[in-house]
Formats: structure tokens, sequence, C-alpha cells
């Protein structure tokens, strides 16, 4: 099939030199409603200048920025007036003014648009992230009097001074600014490919380093004996929940929380995590090492539920109803609290902790790349770098004695 031009970009008309004619910048758009393209033209004070020289410069001005505010989603037409779902807006403020807002084809059409089209493509948690920090750039938009601003003002600059706003007010930390840079990179990388902006307005996103760190802390092999001591007995579901954290890697939130014994082959030792309940909206199948899946059989006897069930229902046994979005932490923490342990250890610390004890174990890198379903292995190995360090057993058992 033709691929049809959407645009010419501007040129300049100058008679072949002559300056007792008229000279103009040119360019063509397709009109969206026709599908033909149209031709337009910019005088602007070029007629006024009488030296070839000056109107060649004066020109170019012109060129410059209307070529940049092509690139950037400028259309020269006037776009209807359209009504549309604000996923920016905070519930509370959907209740009151409604969810239907009506406005120009701003960059806040193309925000929602983005969000309606990644809320079919992530998880629900991952779509709140997104969601959430698209919402805080449309606000500081806002705030700066540029939120029904065109798409074509936003500029670089605009962009680096929301990552001033991030750091210097917000005071948020390195990993937390990436995030905001990524999803903002997303967005515009959406609005390329849709062809409503020719480049994206992203800067590099700045490095910044984190004063405080709040990610989960693997668990240190006495506090983990400890923390068996105390809530393998007393809390058999929240060990259970661990142990699918430690074996199976599973994501604490959507994963597991709503997962069903329907969900668990007992036969084959693997667990099927829907695609509707991953992170990645793709259906994944990992394994259950041996001691768990006999832990699963003759322990819990999970294969002998109902296989509608959740593993984890609301009455600490499996049942129709699950268990609460944020239950299995709460009770995780208890237990941490009360032996005085560092609240750097979550709920979550289970799964880094599994890692690293599976590859102390000698486990491939690439089995446990599938396990913890990593894209990459340069994804797992960053990831175990990060969680161990450069733990060597050769440097700690073939190092020469001095």
């Amino acid at each position: 099939m033709k691929r049809r031009k959407l645009v010419i970009l501007p040129r300049l008309y100058d008679a072949n030199g002559d300056v007792s004619k008229s000279w103009f910048v040119h360019y063509s758009y397709r009109n969206p409603k026709t599908g033909k393209m149209k031709r337009f033209r910019v005088y602007g004070e070029l007629n006024n200048l009488k030296t070839p020289l000056a109107r060649n410069n004066a020109a170019n001005k012109i060129i410059e920025e209307f070529t940049t505010k092509i690139k950037r989603g400028w259309t020269p037409f006037d776009v209807e007036e359209v009504i549309y779902d604000d996923l920016i807006q905070y519930a509370n403020v959907a209740d009151i003014y409604g969810q239907k807002r009506r406005n120009n084809l701003v960059l806040k059409i193309y925000m929602n648009e983005y969000l309606k089209r990644q809320k079919t493509l992530v998880s629900a948690k991952s779509f709140e992230s997104y969601q959430s920090k698209i919402r805080l750039f449309s606000q500081w938009l806002d705030r700066e009097g540029m939120g029904e601003n065109d798409i074509s003002s936003i500029t670089p600059e605009v962009i680096n001074r929301f990552f001033d706003y991030l750091i210097h007010e917000r005071k948020l930390q390195g990993r937390t600014i990436e995030k905001y840079g990524v999803n903002l990179k997303s967005l515009f990388n959406d609005l390329i490919e849709r062809k409503k902006i020719f480049e994206s307005p992203m800067p590099p996103i700045p490095k910044v380093l984190n004063t405080v760190d709040h990610s989960a802390k693997p668990i240190q092999l006495d506090d983990m004996e400890r923390l068996k001591n105390h809530i393998q007995s007393r809390d058999p579901q929240l060990w259970l929940a661990i142990q699918f954290e430690f074996y199976c890697f599973i994501r604490p939130g959507t994963e597991l929380r709503l997962l069903k014994i329907e969900n668990i082959d007992f036969h084959m030792g693997t667990i099927t995590i829907p695609k509707d309940k991953a992170k990645n909206r793709r259906e994944q199948t990992i394994g259950i090492p041996n001691q768990f899946l006999s832990v699963l059989k003759h322990q819990f006897y999970l294969d002998k539920f109902d296989k509608s069930f959740y593993v984890f229902g609301s009455n600490r046994v499996p049942g129709e109803k699950p268990l609460g979005k944020n239950t299995l932490r709460t009770r995780f923490n208890r237990f941490r609290d009360a032996l005085g342990l560092s609240k750097a250890y979550k709920f979550y610390s289970w799964k880094h902790t599994g890692a690293i004890h599976a590859s102390n174990a000698g486990i491939p890198v690439k089995d446990i790349q599938m396990q913890m379903r990593h894209h990459s292995l340069d994804i797992t190995d960053k990831y175990l770098t990060k969680m161990k360090g450069s733990d060597s057993v050769h440097i700690k058992n073939n190092f020469p004695t001095l």
C-alpha cells in the first residue's frame, strides 16, 4: 500500500531572487476531514524587506518556527470541539464535574487517549502508576498556565522545568524521577507512532541520587530463621504466601493475592499466571520446586480444594473470596516489628531472598530469568548484582593468603 504524505515541511518561494515580486514561505498539510493536501502560505514581513539577504534571513526564521511547531504536533486546521473521557482527573473531581470534559485537541486529550490504550495493555497496578505520573504532569502544566496549550508548546525546556519541580519541590529521588521520565517518554513515543508529533520533546532524564532507599532488602539467613520460627506455626497462611514468594517469585499484588487453585498444575508442577493478572498482560507459566510442590500437596492439601477457590481466601484458607489488598503485607510487618527486625525487610523481600539463594545454589542465570519472568538475561544479571553485590564464590574460597 502506497504511503500517503501527511505534511510537506516549510520552504521558501523567492521568485528567483526578484525582490520586486512577492516572496512567501509555503507548506502543505493533509486535511483530516477531506483527506486532501492543502497548501498554506506565510508572508510575514518578507515583502517589506528590500534585499534578498534580509528576506532570506527572515524566511529562515519563519521556516524554523513552523517546522518546529509541525514536528511537535501543531496543525493549521481548526479542530472541532470534542468530548472525551478524562482519565487525568482525580476520582472525587470526576464525581463532582463528571468524567466528560469539553475541550480542543490539546495535549490533555492525547494524554487521555494514551491512558486508555495503556489500560488495556498493562496490569491494573502498572496502569495506576502510569496514570498517577501523567496526572501530576497535567496538574503541573495547569499550575504553570500551560494546561490548555497546544501540544507544540511542550518543549524539552518545559519538561526540564517539570523535572526541576519533581526534584526541588516534590523532593523525589532518583528511581522515582526515572519512572516519571520513562512514562513521559512512552507518552511521546506513542504520539510519534500515531503521527500526532514527528519528534519527541523528551530531554535526557536527570540523574538524581537516592538519598533514602525505601526498597525491600533481602533477608539475612539468621533473620530468615527467626521469622520462620515465629510465622510458620502462628500464621500458616502467611507462611504459605512467603513460600510462594521465595520459591516461585510471584509478585505479591494481583498475581499472588488473586491466584486460584485452578492456576496450579499439581501433576506437572507448574503455576500459570493468567494474562489479566500478569504485570505485562501475557500468560506465563513457571515451575514449582519439588520441595514446595510437596508442601502444597501434603501439608496444605491445595489439590483437594475446589479449583475455583482463591488460594488465599479471606478466612485464612482457600475460599471464594480473596484476601484484601494489603492483608499479607500488614500481617508480615507485625511479625517483623515484634521481632525488632529492620523495616527494610518487607513481604516483597522474600522474592529477592529466594532469587539470591537460587543463584548461590548454582542455578543457571537463564533458569532464574525464566522463573522471574524477566525479558532478558541482562535484566536478571543487573537485578542479581543489585541484590547480591559482587559476591564471588571464587573470591571467598580461592583467594591467596597474604
